[in-house]
C-alpha cells in the first residue's frame, strides 16, 4: 500500500513476518521494481536473535549469556 500512496523515490526498507514471501521470485521482482529492500535477515540478526531466550543457554539471551560468561 505504501508503494501506491507515497510513491517514494528513495530506497525503502520493508519488513514482513511472512518468510515464504522472501523466497518468491515474484516478491523479489516486486521489491526490485519498486526500489524496496527486505529486512528479514537484518531484523533477525540485529533485533531478534540477540534478545531471544534460548533453552540451551539457561533461558538467557545470547547477549546476556556471553556477558555472564565473558565469551
Amino acid at each position: 500500500m505504501m508503494v501506491w500512496r507515497r510513491k517514494s523515490q528513495n530506497t525503502l526498507l520493508i519488513h514482513s513476518n511472512q518468510g515464504s514471501q522472501f523466497t518468491s521470485m515474484d516478491w523479489a521482482s516486486f521489491l526490485r521494481h519498486h526500489n524496496l529492500v527486505h529486512s528479514t535477515f537484518d531484523y533477525i540478526e540485529m533485533f531478534y536473535n540477540p534478545t531471544r531466550k534460548h533453552v540451551r543457554n539457561g533461558m538467557l539471551s545470547p547477549v546476556e549469556f556471553e556477558r555472564r560468561h565473558q565469551i
